[in-house]
């Protein structure tokens, strides 16, 4: 889509964390925390996003789930959540 509505404007984003590194060209890294994405499968959730813009690559995660991927402390979940960095947040989590 590309236009000028923003992820925003579709979804209720609880946070918005940009993370990893964009080289020139290169897609946008964002994990996209939101209760909208409950019951929608991981593929479809970020068919969504790219939908209205192909430029992010993003995980998308309901509450809930963003707690147990940091609390699993994987090597992503600890890039993500010590490197990262919040553009947008509306509620503590």
């Amino acid at each position: 889509m590309n236009n000028t509505k923003s992820l925003k404007d579709y979804f209720e984003i609880e946070e918005l964390i940009l993370f990893g590194s964009k080289s020139e060209g290169s897609d946008i890294d964002i994990l996209i925390i939101s209760d909208d994405f409950y019951q929608i499968s991981i593929s479809k959730r970020k068919e969504l996003v790219k939908n209205i813009d192909n430029n992010y690559d993003p995980i998308c995660m309901t509450k809930n789930e963003y707690r147990i991927f940091v609390k699993e402390n994987g090597s992503l979940a600890t890039l993500i959540h010590l490197k990262g960095r919040a553009i947008w947040k509306l509620l503590s989590l």
